[in-house]
């Protein structure tokens, strides 16, 4: 793909329906991490992030949330301030269009729809990545969406692909017809999981998935922590970058690569994990402050091990 432009993390980023972004990095979905309040309430106390999606809410014919259930459930992220979206995950276009009125009539902005779960449950249930291997079913569901509320920001998660990344090209060739207003892009396949992936393989990937998106804003996603791989999706066309684990080994990462200034990585990590840790009361959060500890240092670091001591302790 020949003089592609690249973007700058720092720009906002204007969708084609007016809704700004604030900048091109913005934290992607972490199951078992980001639907934890007392998560959401550390990085916002540290200003660490300026918009928010948190991991997905199952939807089926029979199991659409309410507007008042939407309120209830997500009251903390929609009084923040932050641009808030919904990530849904089902398979049904119909329960998808009821999914995002009720997003609109709870006063929520956004709407985004998991394709790229690789969990053996999700799979099992038909969706997440599951959906990917049944494109027209992908189209139905963006179009009953997109025509449920028309002003509504529509977006998805995706996979590169079921089993091979060269099914971008069909999918998104789908997807860029649906209306919707941008794509959050894993570099790997569902089948993939979450095993390594090179450097070449990964641009390789991102730059045929930027020329199939066309003028759909791509956001690149998988492995990205620190400047290097970020740089790394914004060569190849990327309009932004999500990131997800990332985070947790730096906290800071988002406004790092925005060229604020920011505590260095180590600093960053400890000042993170003394604020969640402050914020607990008895129980409550525990599960998730060990997974970030987990994530910040690895399983077999002395933090995770005394973190493990002391939840027996207690």
């Amino acid at each position: 793909m020949e003089n592609k432009k690249v973007f700058l993390p720092e720009e906002p980023l204007i969708l084609q329906n007016g809704m700004v972004f604030p900048s091109r990095v913005i934290m992607s979905p972490m199951e078992g991490i980001m639907n934890s309040p007392l998560f959401f309430r550390t990085v916002c106390e540290l200003s660490l992030a300026d918009f928010w999606m948190p991991p997905f809410q199952g939807i089926s014919p029979h199991a659409v949330p309410s507007p008042g259930a939407l309120r209830k459930k997500y009251r903390i992220y929609l009084e923040s301030g932050l641009p808030f979206f919904i990530q849904y995950l089902g398979h049904d276009p119909a329960a998808a269009a009821e999914a995002v009125r009720n997003a609109a009539a709870a006063g929520i902005k956004g709407v985004n729809f998991n394709f790229g779960c690789p969990s053996k449950t999700v799979l099992k249930s038909a969706s997440g990545g599951a959906v990917l291997k049944e494109p027209l079913l992908m189209e139905k569901m963006l179009l009953a969406a997109k025509n449920a509320v028309p002003g509504m920001t529509v977006s998805i998660k995706m996979r590169i692909g079921y089993s091979s990344f060269k099914e971008c090209k069909t999918l998104l060739n789908i997807v860029k017809n649906t209306g919707v207003d941008f794509v959050i892009c894993h570099a790997r396949t569902v089948e993939e999981k979450y095993s390594f992936l090179s450097k070449d393989a990964i641009k390789e990937r991102m730059d045929m998935a930027v020329e199939e998106a066309g003028n759909i804003p791509l956001f690149g996603n998988g492995d990205i922590c620190g400047k290097e791989m970020a740089d790394l999706y914004f060569s190849c066309g990327c309009s932004g970058i999500g990131i997800a684990r990332g985070l947790l080994k730096d906290p800071w990462i988002l406004e790092r690569l925005k060229n604020k200034s920011c505590p260095d990585v180590s600093a960053g990590r400890k000042r993170f994990l003394e604020v969640y840790k402050n914020s607990l009361s008895g129980k409550k959060g525990k599960g998730t402050y060990a997974e970030c500890i987990r994530l910040a240092y690895g399983e077999d670091s002395e933090e995770f091990r005394n973190m493990i001591r002391e939840n027996r302790k207690g």
